[in-house]
């Protein structure tokens, strides 16, 4: 019996550690697919940022063009803002002339007779007329509407009785559409 009881007692204790052993692949195998799912998990993430990295990547890319595209703007801007400077001198020493030679006018009118004065004085005003005029045509085309249309409004008022009257009257009509006024 006690060889019997000897055999039982070994059967016994090889099932038992046969049954941890299971218990111990069981556990292996649920900690096996935890791992497996987790690493999915990670995979999903790593391409999620990388789908992110791939949109910030366009969006600089976008962000370096607009940037190119404003830097030439500016500089086409700035070449035009020179441009307009150069002409704005180029007017104000053409008006200087013309006052200049306005002032010697009225300094001949003065030293003249009556008559040769009111002639002199006629002929000054419609050169002015006539300046301001085109000083108001110029600033029309140079799409400066608030000056065009003080241009316009002075030759109304000081030559109601021009000759270019009524073309005045819609090319001021025009810079109070370009004001939206």
């Amino acid at each position: 019996m006690s060889l019997r009881a000897a055999a039982l007692a070994g059967a016994a204790l090889l099932l038992s550690s046969c049954i941890a052993t299971q218990q111990d692949v069981l556990d292996l195998s649920q900690q096996s697919d935890e791992l497996k799912t987790q690493v999915e998990e990670l995979k999903r993430t790593v391409g999620s940022l990388q789908a992110n990295q791939a949109d910030l990547s366009v969006s600089i890319k976008q962000l370096r063009e607009d940037l190119t595209a404003y830097t030439e703007t500016v500089k086409a801007s700035q070449g035009d803002m020179s441009k307009l400077s150069v002409k704005l001198d180029d007017i104000g020493a053409q008006l200087s002339g013309k006052v200049a030679a306005l002032g010697q006018t009225i300094n001949q009118a003065q030293s003249k007779g009556l008559e040769d004065q009111k002639a002199a004085l006629a002929e000054a005003k419609k050169e002015s007329a006539t300046e301001i005029f085109y000083t108001a045509e110029k600033r029309l085309q140079a799409r400066d509407h608030a000056q065009a249309a003080k241009g316009f409004e002075q030759y109304l008022r000081d030559f109601p009785k021009a000759d270019l009257i009524d073309v005045a009257t819609y090319d001021l009509g025009l810079s109070y559409y370009g004001l939206k006024q």
